[in-house]
């Protein structure tokens, strides 16, 4: 599609690696080295390979609203660098037992490998990947233009950083229209509901 533009980046450029602080950047080149990053639709391998903006990336899991008087949409989104591999079956339950307690693991039966799947957030709660993490887009749906885009939600751990209040946070909750022009929008990971004007965001 030409429009909407692409609410999120599609690829991660490895040279991009975000950090919070010098340790968490270090902690994130350190998970990505010897990762394939190569665009949206690279399927998984046995090498590590970055999965952006991620699984739970783009608009993908949380409701949209329209509002029929403005003809607008507005969408939230996800940015968080994900790494899938494949592992042999025979060494799932090594890899499991060194790995981290968030790892997510499916089986894949009918195959000789299970995938392993982690979201890459530094121990410091900040992800592998430039912010912002979560954002609200507003679509004009008669011109396919953005109207307005804006980072949504924080990261507690992060609030000391300069500038964080502009990163925004994963999120995975819908948005809400009223008549009077207000946006509801929750699901960030700092469990608050967050509004915002319609007309600008």
């Amino acid at each position: 599609p030409v429009l909407p533009r692409p609410l999120v980046p599609t690829r991660f450029d490895l040279k991009h690696v975000f950090g919070a602080s010098d340790a968490g950047r270090a902690w994130c080149q350190d998970q990505l080295r010897g990762a394939r990053s190569t665009g949206i639709f690279t399927p998984p391998s046995t090498t590590p390979t970055v999965i952006f903006p991620g699984n739970i990336g783009g608009s993908n899991w949380s409701g949209m609203s329209f509002d029929p008087v403005r003809h607008l949409a507005v969408v939230p989104s996800n940015r968080l660098i994900t790494v899938v591999d494949l592992i042999p079956r025979d060494s799932v339950h090594e890899v499991m037992r060194r790995g981290n307690r968030f790892d997510e693991y499916a089986p894949q039966a009918g195959t000789p490998y299970a995938m392993r799947r982690r979201h890459l957030v530094a121990p410091d709660g900040a992800p592998c990947n430039p912010p912002p993490w979560g954002t609200l887009t507003a679509i004009d749906l008669e011109s396919g233009k953005v109207r307005w885009d804006r980072p949504m939600g924080s990261v507690a751990q992060l609030a000391s950083h300069p500038g964080s209040k502009a990163w925004g946070s994963p999120n995975l909750g819908g948005t809400m229209i009223t008549a009077g022009g207000i946006v509801f929008a929750g699901g960030a990971v700092d469990h608050r509901l967050h509004a915002y004007d319609i007309e600008n965001g």
